[in-house]
């Protein structure tokens, strides 16, 4: 039990704790980018399902992953991150967005495949 004097502060708590677990998977599949996490090759040539995320500009490929992910968690409850508040918003908003990184992840690994050839 979580008890805080402060309103929002286990909220603030929740939202942490669940933007952690995307952040590792989107880090776990950014590896799988042609030119790795760091790199530009998802921006220069992306993917179909990231097409829509490139409306601003990033960095690398870990950080359209991640704006990828957010933005299509945001499109299917109609919520920011942010306005998520209870623990079941949360963990919906996660499988949201775990479903999203296994769909990205099988276009990365098939990316790969193609290159191989």
């Amino acid at each position: 039990l979580e008890i805080s004097c402060l309103p929002g502060e286990t909220k603030k708590g929740m939202q942490e704790h669940h933007l952690k677990r995307i952040r590792r998977a989107v880090k776990d599949i950014s590896i799988l980018a042609l030119d790795g996490r760091t790199g530009k090759n998802l921006i220069n040539q992306p993917l179909n399902s990231l097409r829509d995320y490139l409306d601003k500009p990033v960095s690398n490929n870990e950080q359209l992953l991640y704006r990828a992910v957010l933005g299509h968690v945001k499109r299917a409850t109609g919520k920011e991150w942010k306005k998520h508040q209870t623990e079941e918003e949360f963990e919906n908003a996660v499988q949201i967005a775990f479903s999203k990184v296994e769909a990205v992840r099988a276009e990365l690994e098939a990316r790969r495949r193609l290159s191989r050839n």
